[in-house]
């Protein structure tokens, strides 16, 4: 990934600053607000700052917006015992050692990922544990105890959430989709049951730390919600377009990653023969 990014950036000028806000200059052009004070113009900008980064640069340069929000996953996480033998047999040693998936009428409906601690980063370990994570540990690995517990975490087509920004961007309320009644929690239970496995006790993880942010929408004044990049074309001209997983309305279960590369690849594409 890092290598195809390099690659298409090969022939352009990089800024080693963070982008602050947008704006048009007086002769037309558009300008990128910089950390340190500069800016840099051009004709069209590209935003590709992640749903979080994106959010707070629209924020930044809209003042009619009341705020933003963004949906995540927000998986259970379960804890199990009994799958070691698993752990033995794989012929790597990543800590995400297995990935358990329900396959209906080619659709995946649970996906759900069953991780070795004793092969993860010691920080990874203690974050989970006490949350505790220190840079003296960076790169130093857990002891093979760590591996006597097996979390496995578990995305449904119900463990899903929508985070709520306020226009500053700095406080945020989360809601959770009711999973009250989730088949495909029970279904992955039962599964790692027939691995031989135990759950011990699951839980849901609260809204916005599953880390698969999409659906990016601005909310307006009048308390409408608009798609960003619909927003975006109306207050740009069309000359500020986003092209990360901020446009991506909904995503499956699977990472979105090369989702949304191949989307981000496919508009560029579009707008460079326009």
């Amino acid at each position: 990934m890092q290598f195809a990014i390099d690659q298409a950036m090969k022939n352009y000028t990089c800024v080693a600053c963070r982008a602050t806000r947008l704006s048009r200059t007086e002769t037309g052009e558009w300008s990128v607000h910089l950390s340190d004070g500069s800016r840099v113009t051009g004709r069209k900008i590209w935003l590709a700052a992640g749903v979080i980064g994106t959010a707070q640069l629209v924020l930044n340069s809209i003042d009619t917006m009341r705020g933003a929000s963004f949906r995540d996953h927000a998986p259970y996480m379960a804890y199990a015992s009994g799958l070691r033998h698993l752990l033995r047999l794989r012929p790597g040693h990543h800590f995400n050692a297995y990935t358990l998936e329900r396959i209906e009428s080619s659709h995946c409906d649970v996906f759900a990922s069953i991780y070795d601690m004793g092969s993860a980063e010691l920080n990874l370990v203690l974050g989970s544990a006490i949350n505790l994570v220190s840079p003296f540990l960076r790169g130093v690995r857990s002891p093979s105890l760590a591996s006597m517990l097996q979390p496995v975490q578990i995305w449904t087509m119900r463990s899903f959430s929508r985070i709520v920004l306020d226009a500053t961007g700095s406080r945020y309320s989360s809601h959770l989709d009711d999973a009250s009644t989730d088949d495909g929690l029970c279904q992955t239970i039962a599964a790692v049951s027939s691995l031989g496995g135990k759950v011990w006790r699951h839980n849901r993880t609260p809204g916005g730390l599953g880390f698969h942010y999409h659906d990016l929408r601005m909310t307006l004044d009048d308390g409408r919600d608009i798609p960003v990049n619909t927003l975006l074309r109306r207050w740009s001209d069309g000359h500020v377009l986003c092209s990360d997983a901020s446009i991506l309305p909904t995503i499956g279960l699977r990472p979105h990653t090369l989702t949304a590369m191949a989307t981000a690849r496919y508009l560029v594409k579009k707008q460079s023969e326009q």
